[in-house]
């Protein structure tokens, strides 16, 4: 794969997480679903800025810090308390 077609790819994956975590945003905020101080700033910084980030280090010159950047916050809502696996049933 070309560079080119990486970053166009990558692009394609962070904007699509962008339109997920916002609509999920708003799903939260219709069922009264509110955020502690820590929470939101979780969210803020390591859901939503972090893939910017990680986009924006591969398409400035980083290739080897770019996956780093963009997988960590990944892993941190997958593995996250927010996880459904996670909640009390």
């Amino acid at each position: 794969m070309s560079a080119r077609k990486l970053k166009l790819s990558v692009a394609g994956l962070v904007l699509l997480h962008l339109v997920v975590v916002s609509l999920h945003g708003v799903a939260h905020q219709r069922m009264g679903i509110d955020l502690e101080g820590w929470q939101r700033v979780f969210v803020d910084s390591a859901i939503f800025a972090g893939p910017l980030v990680g986009l924006a280090v591969l398409w400035i010159s980083a290739r080897s810090l770019a996956p780093f950047c963009l997988l960590c916050p990944w892993l941190a809502l997958s593995c996250g308390r927010g996880n459904v696996a996670n909640l009390n049933r």
